[in-house]
């Protein structure tokens, strides 16, 4: 993390008037979640195969948070106060 300094912001436009943040970090979009796909256009042969394709993905993300699970008990083992 890197300092950036506190100064206000004298761009014209949205952000005439307001600070820039403290600390270049705070630059980093959150994570929004993605727009639903529309489902209209697709046969039922599509729509089908796009749920196989969302069960592969299912079991990878619950593959990845069994992994990750097991990594924190590991963890939690051996920073444990005896």
């Amino acid at each position: 993390m890197f300092l950036v300094w506190f100064r206000p912001c004298l761009a014209v436009g949205r952000h005439h008037g307001t600070f820039l943040p403290m600390f270049d970090d705070e630059f980093v979009p959150q994570k929004q979640k993605p727009k639903p796909k529309d489902l209209t256009p697709l046969s039922i042969e599509e729509l089908y195969a796009s749920i196989d394709d969302m069960k592969v993905e299912i079991a990878r993300a619950e593959a990845e948070i069994t992994r990750k699970k097991a990594v924190a008990q590991a963890a939690d083992a051996f920073f444990k106060k005896p």
